[in-house]
């Protein structure tokens, strides 16, 4: 009732003693009592829930063996217009210890420190004159090697052209819609004291502009956006910091059972848990009775399978794997989109 009342940026937070689906419960029935209509009920006040990190559920019942019961009861949520204030809000959930509910904490401006990540190729920038100039001038020169070491080297020439061209561009023109709907205001006031040619140009820049921020942001969402029926940059904005939040890891349990918050610190768990896990095994080791064991158990393939894996890849089959992916998914260490090729 009271978000019905009052306009404005609305945040909820606390033990809200309902869950949405039983992937916030653990024990107990699987059914969730009006789980349905509380969804309906936060999509039709605008409402989305804020990340948290850290235990996965609030409350217990604090009961023995197979009558325990865990649920995430405490969780918040943010209105759109709270969320374009706090684009970035973040929350903690801490264990259960003296009480049924563990605390939670919410921030609503976490430390953004810079990630430093490879460069790769925008769909924005693909029907640039400068763009395609590039990429055509970058085919001139003859490489040595095969031509998948050739067709390597060219694509890492032309991203760095591109890298440097897109990020000068950005930086004297500007993606920003805030700046755009300014614009359109002023013109708005003004249109009547300017002539047909000048007006229309004027919409034809501002068009262009507004189509760039709709792919820059698209983009970044890897969201399912034409599922609802909606292209709105408001929410590609949201969806990009949203999974932004949700993918930062600001919390990482040691194997010594302590959590650990510094981000170097959480760097050099991952490096040694990764160092152990893949560090070959001293053959010395292995029992040889093991190794004869496994060997003992493995099927081996046949010429024929052999023959067809050593084959070499036909341009057909190069084409239609490469023209088969999604042209805006996430690209692999070269940086190169699939839509670019």
């Amino acid at each position: 009732m009271i978000l019905n009342v009052y306009s404005g940026s609305h945040l909820l937070i606390g033990d809200l003693n309902q869950l949405e689906s039983s992937k916030q419960k653990q024990g107990g029935r699987k059914k969730i009592p009006l789980g349905r209509w509380f969804k309906n009920w936060t999509i039709s006040h605008s409402l989305s829930e804020i990340p948290f990190k850290g235990a996965p559920f609030t409350w217990t019942n604090n009961r023995e063996g197979k009558d325990l019961i865990f649920e995430r009861l405490d969780r918040a949520y943010g209105n759109h217009e709270w969320k374009d204030l706090y684009p970035n809000a973040s929350g903690w959930n801490f264990p259960i210890f003296l009480s049924d509910h563990g605390p939670i904490s919410l921030d609503t401006n976490p430390s953004d420190a810079k990630k430093k990540r490879p460069y790769r190729l925008e769909a924005w920038c693909y029907d640039k004159d400068e763009i395609r100039e590039i990429t055509l001038n970058s085919g001139k020169n003859t490489m040595q090697g095969s031509r998948m070491f050739a067709l390597q080297r060219r694509l890492e020439k032309i991203k760095t052209k591109c890298m440097e061209w897109c990020l000068n561009y950005k930086k004297e023109v500007g993606l920003n819609w805030a700046s755009i709907k300014g614009q359109l205001e002023k013109n708005s006031e003004t249109a009547c004291h300017k002539t047909e040619e000048e007006n229309k140009k004027l919409r034809n820049n501002l068009e262009r502009e507004t189509k760039e921020q709709w792919v820059y942001w698209r983009q970044r969402a890897k969201s399912r956006w034409d599922d609802w029926g909606d292209q709105s940059t408001s929410f590609f904005f949201r969806s990009v910091k949203t999974r932004a939040v949700k993918n930062e890891i600001r919390a990482i349990k040691s194997n010594e059972d302590v959590w650990v918050v510094d981000q170097t610190e959480i760097k050099m768990e991952f490096q040694s848990y990764y160092e152990k896990l893949l560090r070959p095994n001293d053959p010395a080791d292995i029992r040889s009775e093991d190794r004869d064991h496994w060997f003992s158990n493995v099927d081996t393939i046949q010429n024929h399978h052999q023959q067809d894996l050593e084959r070499p890849f036909t341009m057909e089959e190069v084409r239609k794997a490469t023209f088969d992916m999604k042209p805006n998914k996430t690209p692999g260490p070269d940086g190169i989109p699939p839509g670019f090729i």
